[in-house]
């Protein structure tokens, strides 16, 4: 049997309105850490949003954790914040990969409830 995650942001895009039908099937798990988890009745497909998307949930995990994002070149303002991830290169901009490495390290509270859902999917 094959188990479906899907990560994605929990925005706007995710009111009713605009919310793809197929997303009503999901019921909720749990919730905490501006995570919340989802899984598709009936089957192993799970629903994984991040509150309210990427941008804010890192900004919010660096705040949790004393993290001062411009040590890492970037601005601690959500709007800029959030242009600076949009960057095509961002993936494989060093300053951002110590910043992730940074909050896993220093045990930021989303990150920590992410690595322990993703961690239940694969323990038996």
């Amino acid at each position: 049997m094959y188990k479906i995650i899907g990560i994605i942001d929990k925005d706007v895009t995710y009111k009713a309105k605009y919310r793809p039908p197929y997303f009503d099937d999901f019921t909720f798990v749990d919730e905490r850490d501006r995570i919340t988890h989802k899984q598709k009745t009936g089957t192993d497909q799970h629903l994984i949003m991040l509150d309210k998307a990427v941008d804010s949930f890192l900004l919010w995990n660096a705040n949790e954790v004393d993290i001062d994002v411009t040590n890492y070149g970037f601005s601690p303002e959500l709007r800029e914040f959030c242009k600076a991830m949009k960057r095509a290169t961002i993936g494989s901009d060093p300053n951002y990969l110590q910043l992730l490495t940074d909050l896993h390290t220093r045990q930021a509270p989303g990150f920590i409830t992410l690595e322990n859902i993703l961690n239940d999917f694969f323990t038996p």
